[in-house]
């Protein structure tokens, strides 16, 4: 949760300081996550607002188990 504030606090930033363009905001499992699907839509619901795409992640080496979701 503390990860999460500290997101969006930083993308409000970037919101109000942001010049033309698009921001994306790439959206990936946190390796502690024991249901991949929730955490994916938990991003997705608290992040998407500050972004003009998103960008799912399930292709990280440095994550265990990640690449079985493809």
């Amino acid at each position: 949760v503390i990860g999460m504030r500290s997101i969006q606090l930083k993308l409000r930033g970037v919101q109000r300081g942001r010049a033309r363009g698009l921001l994306g905001v790439n959206l990936g499992k946190n390796k502690l996550a024991e249901d991949a699907a929730a955490d994916y839509a938990r991003g997705i619901r608290e992040l998407s607002a500050f972004a003009d795409y998103l960008v799912v992640n399930i292709s990280s080496p440095n994550t265990p188990g990640l690449r079985a979701l493809q």
